[in-house]
């Protein structure tokens, strides 16, 4: 299963990625921004520590983005966290967005707006 990866190595060839996820190219997505504003991997990933293999857990699709858009705070978590597939909130999961919703002001006025991801 690592060949290749091996062979990449060896060659100093890049490595061919195959994309798991393709979203259309009217769609404007900044992992960045989802990122910095502590949205967790897993929240549309799933969880990719366990994949043996990538595969697309859950659809990606405009009624997921909206609902998150529209109730960021279920979904954020502290930026540490970001990245760590095993984290779980040591307290009320939505208290703890808000707050960090709060902190990080993030506001969700203009989150369902066409252009926020429509380009």
């Amino acid at each position: 299963m690592l060949e290749p990866l091996r062979k990449s190595l060896r060659e100093l060839e890049p490595l061919h990625w195959q994309r798991v996820a393709k979203l259309p190219d009217y769609v404007y997505f900044h992992h960045g921004v989802h990122v910095n504003a502590g949205v967790g991997c897993s929240e549309c990933h799933g969880q990719v520590d366990r994949m043996q293999l990538m595969f697309k857990a859950q659809p990606l699709n405009m009624g997921q983005c909206l609902a998150c858009h529209r109730d960021p705070a279920p979904h954020l978590r502290p930026l540490e966290q970001v990245t760590n597939m095993q984290w779980k909130p040591s307290e009320d999961r939505r208290q703890l967005g808000e707050r960090l919703m709060t902190a990080r002001h993030i506001d969700t006025r203009g989150l369902t707006d066409c252009g926020t991801c429509h380009r």
